[in-house]
């Protein structure tokens, strides 16, 4: 499994506006086309366009 880091202020704003729960994840990867973060409890794994 991936080690995730914290959000920032701007990604976590990018979430709530694509109607996440900021507090339920970890940021893995963050490209100028996609965002890969990991659930903090059933460890899955999401891109979001950006």
């Amino acid at each position: 499994m991936k080690n995730g880091k914290k959000l920032t202020r701007n990604q976590r704003k990018f979430l709530e506006d694509k109607n996440l729960n900021p507090r339920n994840w970890w940021l893995i990867k963050n490209t100028p086309v996609a965002m890969e973060i990991l659930h903090k409890t059933s460890g899955r794994l999401k891109v979001i366009k950006k």
